[in-house]
Parts: C-alpha cells; structure tokens; sequence
C-alpha cells in the first residue's frame, strides 16, 4: 500500500498560501531567491552512454552526479511537511526542488532536443514502514516513443535518501526484455509483468543519485519491510518532453524559468487533484487544492 496523508488541513487553510509560513518551515531553503547557474559537468561520452541506455535499455542510473543542491536539507523539508500531515510535494514550494531539474539541463538538450519542455506532473515521496511506491505501471502507455526506441518524453528521479530493497527502491524491466515494449497503442496497456521474474532489475540508489527513464518502461517502487533501521525512503520525480512532438498535456512549462510562489501553489494543487485517487486524500485538501486554483484564476483574472 502506497503511503498515505490524510490530516486534516483546515487549520492551514491560510497559512499554506503564506510564503513567510514557508520559509520559517524550512529554515535554510529558498523561495524567489535562486537564480540557475550551475549545470552539472557531463561530459559528452557520458551523456552518450545515457542516451544509449533509454534506447536500448529505457533506462538510466548515473551515480552521484554532483548536484549543486542542499540534498539533506531537502530530505528534511519532505520529512518535515510529512510531520505535519500535508502529502511531500508542497516541498515543490522551495526553488531547490526547480533548480535540482535544471542543472541536468545539457543531458535533457541532448536527448530531448535544445528546446524540451517539463510536464506540468511531478511528485515527492516519504515511503514509511511498511508502505511501497508506486505500484507497476508505464508513465505513458503507447506514443511516447519514436520507432527507433528513441524517447519523446522522459522521467527523471531522484533519490534524497539511500533508497535499498530494504527500504523501497525503483525496479524495473529492461525494455529490451519487455514484450510489449513500444509495441502497445495509447489506449491499450496491461497491468501484468510484461516479461520475466529473472530479467527484472533492482535499481538501489543513493541520495543525490540520477535515474532516467523512458516514459513506456514498466517500473515500479517496491515496498519497504515492516520492520527496518533505515530512514523511509525519500525521492522526487519529474517529467521532460520534446518540444516538436504533441504535447503531452494542456500545458508545458518551461524547464529554464523558476515559477512564482504563487505559481507553485496551482502546480502543487494540481498534482493533488490528479493523485486523489491514489492517496485517498481527504476532502479537506481536496477542497483547499481546488480554491488555491480559483484564487490565483480570479487574482490573475484568467
């Protein structure tokens, strides 16, 4: 079972639209103060072996690539926010968590092309005892791939914290043991395991680490054990596609521009109402999320 939060979140009905709230939440960390500057320092044989990966194998694991971001600090926030009731991604209020995606920016230009967008979806998550990730699914079914196996849309995903068998971690079919790989139309799909139990992949990670895939690749995030010593499993994700393919949704934004305060409040509030079918959030939130989204229409009079 996926981990859920269903505190109440009436008595922050106001707070949470507070960037001071914020920012005495998590001391240490930005908001509309970051300014992107600092890719990381992939050299073109590495992001070839990259590229090679997602099409052959739809995947890829660089091991700590040297992000130039506050890795523990954003660990603590989403631990934080968790202890409070609230589901992690309000941990996407803070610019560490948009600049993390752009410092890989020179691998995405390279396998999405110079003017790639992000999605619109992203997530966090605190995997405690006993709870999984996500179960086994395809971000997209059908149509996210060119027919050279070539991506036209990606995930990346980072871990925060060490992420183990042990305590939950992303595993994964190979796409080139995949049966259905890129074979499959966008209104088809299965939920059962396109392949072999021997070809399946763990995919261990430490915090800092980056993990690509292809956005047709069956993945999933196992649970972690009852009983373990190791601290829960904490990770973000987000999505990146071509720019000269259809949009894979009503709207892209863009990767090189950090939102507003405001801005990542819908953001946030939209990943929640497109998840509440998973988390089982309460109406509470719910209903928060859909008023931060008509507050900032009628503010900005959309």
């Amino acid at each position: 079972m996926i981990s859920d939060y269903n505190s109440s979140v009436t008595i922050f009905n106001e707070q949470l639209l507070e960037k001071k709230y914020w920012l005495k939440l998590g001391v240490g960390l930005n908001i509309e103060k970051i300014s992107y500057s600092k890719e990381l320092n992939l050299t073109q044989k590495s992001i070839n072996i990259i590229k090679n990966n997602l099409k052959i194998l739809g995947y890829h694991h660089s091991r700590k690539p040297n992000f130039n971001s506050p890795i523990h600090d954003m660990k603590q926030i989403i631990k934080k926010v968790s202890d409070i009731g609230l589901p992690p991604v309000f941990s996407f209020v803070y610019d560490e968590f948009w600049y993390i995606q752009w410092q890989i920016k020179n691998a995405l230009e390279e396998i999405l092309g110079k003017n790639y967008k992000q999605l619109p979806d992203f997530w966090a998550w605190n995997v405690d005892q006993g709870k999984s990730g996500w179960q086994p699914h395809r971000d997209k079914v059908g149509g996210s791939l060119f027919d050279n196996n070539e991506p036209k849309s990606v995930t990346v995903w980072i871990p925060l914290s060490v992420a183990n068998p042990t305590n939950s971690c992303m595993y994964v079919l190979p796409a080139n043991k995949d049966k259905y790989y890129n074979k499959l139309k966008p209104s088809g799909g299965q939920i059962s395991l396109p392949g072999s139990l021997a070809d399946i992949k763990a995919l261990p990670a430490d915090p800092g680490d980056l993990l690509i895939w292809t956005q047709e690749v069956f993945h999933w995030g196992s649970s972690s054990l009852d009983n373990h010593n190791e601290e829960s499993r904490i990770s973000i994700a987000y999505e990146f596609q071509r720019n000269d393919v259809k949009p894979f949704r009503d709207f892209l934004l863009d990767p090189n521009t950090l939102p507003s305060f405001d801005e990542r409040l819908v953001l946030i509030s939209m990943q929640i109402l497109q998840y509440t079918h998973m988390y089982g959030f309460k109406e509470d939130l719910v209903f928060w999320a859909q008023n931060c989204i008509e507050r900032y229409k009628r503010i900005n009079k959309l």
